[in-house]
């Protein structure tokens, strides 16, 4: 296949992707498994000294502060988890960004056949776009408050399993299921935080390259599939204003006379978390002719379209 521009981009947008699911699904996964295998270690621990016929009783760890060293050891390890886990996400974001600037800065130039190069990402721009507040909350505080929500719910497993008499068993269960969820709202945190970077780090590009003389329309590209939300396959396709922003014109109320830059910046959690639209910058005299649809190279088609031909309906 002949490399252009809207090829290229798609290229870049896959490499960011992966990047980001490989930390998640690594990293990020890893830390939360570590953490609770050390939160069962201590409660077998206990469990081993202090049940009676089988189970923890609240009288029996009420002797001697049992319970309050238990739950400040389980408090420490899930703040240390809190840390990793931020700390890990907004490595990610910084990466997501950079990642994003310079490949599709290589497929602009490549794919239209210019020569021009760009410069170096200042290392504060990166640290200010990641900490910007979209949602009203740095990436800092909504993973405080992800963590706060799990020490919380933790706690309440732990002491309301023991005034019931639980077993160690059950109590560790809930434990299990209270840091699965926890999970799954730091996955999300980081995968849309970077996701949201990503999209910083390429609207940048394109402006330095609008600078630098290249005529370019900037396209809004929604995920073919059926786990698009309704409001952003609406999107596809459409083209942002002089200004570099896209007016959301669709059938929902809810966000008629939203605009945005692109995707993951609508500041509105409806239409950021976990959004996987992208945007593309369609270079003058290279016209878009082709998409990838369903994991092949098709001639081009918008959400509609594909929806049309492809989508639930049709199933």
């Amino acid at each position: 296949m002949p490399y252009n521009t809207d090829y290229l981009q798609k290229q870049a947008d896959r490499y960011v992707e992966q990047l980001i699911n490989k930390t998640v699904n690594g990293q990020i996964v890893t830390a939360y498994k570590s953490s609770l295998a050390v939160i069962k270690k201590e409660m077998a621990v206990i469990a081993e000294k202090y049940e009676v016929n089988g189970v923890l009783t609240y009288a029996e760890m009420t002797k001697y502060n049992r319970l309050n060293s238990t739950l400040n050891t389980v408090i420490e390890e899930l703040k240390n988890l809190n840390r990793t886990v931020r700390k890990e996400s907004i490595a990610l974001a910084g990466v997501a960004y950079e990642e994003s600037f310079f490949r599709y800065g290589y497929a602009i130039a490549r794919g239209s056949n210019l020569n021009i190069s760009f410069g170096l990402v200042n290392p504060y721009t990166i640290k200010a776009a990641v900490n910007l507040p979209f949602s009203g909350l740095t990436m800092t505080q909504l993973f405080e408050r992800a963590s706060q929500e799990t020490i919380w719910k933790t706690q309440q497993a732990i002491t309301q399993g023991l005034i019931q008499g639980t077993s160690y068993g059950k109590i560790a269960r809930e434990i299990k299921d209270v840091l699965g969820t926890s999970l799954k709202r730091a996955m999300l945190i980081a995968r849309t935080e970077a996701s949201r970077a990503a999209t910083q780090g390429q609207l940048a590009l394109y402006e330095e390259a609008e600078s630098d003389g290249i005529e370019m329309t900037r396209i809004w590209s929604a995920a073919l599939d059926d786990r698009t939300r309704d409001a952003h396959g609406e999107m596809d396709g459409k083209h942002a204003d002089k200004d570099g922003l896209f007016h959301y014109e669709g059938s929902d109320p809810a966000f008629s006379g939203m605009t945005t830059e692109g995707p993951g910046l609508w500041g509105d959690a409806a239409m950021d978390i976990n959004c996987r639209c992208r945007v593309y910058a369609e270079v003058a005299g290279y016209p878009t002719k082709y998409r990838r649809v369903n994991g092949t190279v098709q001639d081009y088609m918008d959400y509609p379209e594909w929806y049309e031909k492809y989508g639930k309906k049709k199933k």
